[in-house]
C-alpha cells in the first residue's frame, strides 16, 4: 500500500503504546462491549446514556494531558502528528465528511437487517441542543473528540505501528480499535464504522494529512448532535 508519511520515525514501544491506547479508549471500550452484550447496567449505562457527550467531553479533557505527558517523555514531537492547520484543509475536510457520511450510511444500510436482529439495547438519543450556550458546548464537544481521536486512534496508532508491522497492520489496528468503542451501537453498525475507519485511515496514508480528518470529523459530530 503507498503512502505518503516518508519514512517512520517512531521506534514501536509496547508499553507506551498500550498505556496510551487504555488511558484514551479503554475504558469507553469495555464500556461499549458491555452496552453490546448485555443491559445498559452499571459503568455502561453512566457512559450512554443522554449525558454522555459531557462525560466523554471531561474525561478527554482530563486524560489529555497525561497523555501529552506521556508522548513527550518519549520523545514525540506534534509534527510526528503531520498535523497542518489551513484552508485547503478545511475544504478537504468539508469534501471528506460528505463522503464518509454517504459511505457510512450506506453501509449502515447494508447491515441493517443484521441490527435488527441483535438483541443489543437501543441507546437513548441525544436531545437536540436548543439555546446558544448548549450549542456552543455541542461544538466544543464535537471539536475536542474530533482532535482527541483523530490524533491518536488514527495518527498516533499508524504511525506507532507502521515502522514495526507495516501500514497494512497499522490501519487495521486503527479500524479495530476506532470501532471497539462505538459497539454499543450494535451490529449494525460494524460494518459503517468500519468502513469511515477505511476511508480515514486511507486519506492519512495517502496524503500524510490529519487536519481533514479533524475537520470531516467535527463537521460529522457537530450535524448528528444539533440535528
Amino acid at each position: 500500500m503507498q503512502h505518503n508519511l516518508g519514512p517512520s520515525r517512531r521506534e514501536f514501544f509496547a508499553p507506551e503504546f498500550v498505556l496510551v491506547v487504555l488511558l484514551a479508549f479503554g475504558l469507553f471500550s469495555v464500556a461499549s462491549v458491555r452496552a453490546l452484550f448485555g443491559p445498559l447496567t452499571g459503568r455502561a449505562a453512566l457512559l450512554f446514556d443522554d449525558h454522555r457527550v459531557w462525560t466523554l467531553l471531561v474525561y478527554q479533557l482530563s486524560v489529555a494531558p497525561v497523555i501529552m505527558y506521556v508522548l513527550w517523555e518519549r520523545g514525540w514531537k506534534w509534527p510526528d502528528f503531520s498535523v497542518k492547520v489551513d484552508t485547503r484543509g478545511v475544504l478537504q475536510g468539508l469534501g471528506l465528511a460528505v463522503v464518509a457520511f454517504a459511505l457510512s450510511r450506506a453501509a449502515y444500510m447494508a447491515s441493517s437487517s443484521v441490527a435488527v436482529a441483535s438483541a443489543t439495547p437501543a441507546i437513548p438519543a441525544i436531545p437536540a441542543a436548543v439555546g446558544l450556550f448548549p450549542m456552543a458546548g455541542m461544538l466544543f464537544a464535537s471539536v475536542v473528540k474530533a482532535i482527541f481521536e483523530e490524533v491518536l486512534v488514527c495518527a498516533y496508532v499508524v504511525q506507532s505501528l507502521r515502522g514495526r508491522f507495516g501500514i497494512a497492520l497499522a490501519v487495521n489496528a486503527s479500524i479495530a480499535i476506532r470501532m471497539s468503542f462505538h459497539l454499543y451501537q450494535g451490529p449494525g453498525a460494524f460494518l459503517s464504522f468500519a468502513v469511515f475507519g477505511l476511508l480515514f485511515s486511507f486519506f492519512y496514508i495517502r496524503t500524510g494529512r490529519l487536519w481533514p480528518l479533524i475537520v470531516a470529523h467535527a463537521v460529522l459530530e457537530a450535524v448528528q448532535l444539533l440535528a
